[in-house]
């Protein structure tokens, strides 16, 4: 046999090797493309398992919401199923206590009686007198002062006539004293007007009294 022979033997020899390779390796493919499928079938399936498992949850609370509402409902059936019941305040139930009654001109109490029953002068029964002063004009003051003394005992309201008596005759004599916008121009003549006021205001209400309404 030639040399050419053997060569052209050996050569078909491994073509059919490769042949005969051939089919086990389109059988590996194969077998991974159905592993493949597998996977992307089992993925769609977890996914899809989960979607209908959100919903379900959503029933849960829905039907646990719906049974607070009934068990609302049966302790409180008047009520509808999404009202919950109201306290009461005890507070607002009670009434208002009334307002201490005013006078006409608006000050409520304006004469006050001590311990002992009687007229009370202090810094807040002169402040008050004060302001009646102030703003009443001359002519309606008697009309002014009997609606305040109205309900006092029949002393402590003659008590009261002659205190705002004295405090126009004081406020007069002040003025005319001391007129208003005339400042101390050293402290010599402060100290002056203060002890000028001090006796002035003992003059006309004595030095207790003063002391109670003025402070000093």
């Amino acid at each position: 046999m030639q040399p050419d022979d053997h060569r052209l033997k050996a050569l078909l020899g491994q073509g059919h090797k490769v042949s005969e390779q051939r089919p086990s390796v389109w059988r590996s493919l194969m077998r991974w493309g159905v592993v493949v499928v597998v996977a992307v079938a089992a993925a769609y399936g977890a996914l899809w398992l989960r979607d209908d498992a959100a919903p379900a949850a959503g029933d849960t609370a829905s039907a646990g919401a719906t049974d607070k509402n009934a068990l609302r409902w049966w302790s409180h059936p008047n009520l509808g199923t999404h009202e919950a019941p109201q306290a009461v305040d005890p507070s607002a139930a009670e009434a208002p206590a009334p307002a201490p009654p005013a006078s006409p001109a608006g000050k409520a109490g304006l004469f006050q009686l001590d311990a002992a029953g009687q007229l009370a002068l202090d810094e807040r029964t002169r402040l008050g007198v004060e302001s009646l002063v102030a703003l009443t004009a001359p002519e309606e003051m008697h009309t002014a002062l009997e609606t305040h003394v109205q309900g006092l005992p029949p002393e402590a309201a003659a008590a009261a006539r002659e205190f705002v008596g004295q405090y126009v005759g004081y406020v007069d004599a002040q003025r005319s004293t001391y007129p208003p916008g005339r400042a101390p121009l050293v402290p010599e003549e402060g100290l002056a007007e203060l002890a000028g006021l001090q006796a002035l205001r003992e003059s006309y209400f004595g030095r207790e009294a003063a002391q109670r309404m003025f402070g000093d």
